[in-house]
């Protein structure tokens, strides 16, 4: 093929970059149906090498970890933080 303009360089790196993404979210959007599970897009946030049961379990606890902000004590809150995360060999 022909080299592109090179003025045009980032954006056609950024645009490569942005078609594997889309690719990679669709593929395991494939996945995860066959296997019959029900994942969010949210999930993709998460870091990738979380195995799915780790996700799932997360996204169980979610309203749990996001009511914490409702929690006036900072160290009562970061105990239960710990307790809800503890999942994540954190």
């Amino acid at each position: 093929g022909k080299p592109c303009d090179l003025e045009k360089v980032q954006s056609e790196k950024q645009e490569i970059t942005d078609i594997r993404e889309r690719l990679e979210r669709a593929f395991m959007q494939y996945c995860y149906r066959l296997l019959d599970v029900d994942f969010p897009d949210r999930g993709f946030l998460l870091f990738w090498q979380l195995p799915l049961s780790d996700k799932m379990h997360y996204f169980e606890i979610e309203e749990k970890i996001a009511g914490l902000k409702h929690v006036a004590d900072r160290e009562t809150r970061k105990e239960e933080l710990d307790k809800l995360l503890q999942f994540l060999g954190a």
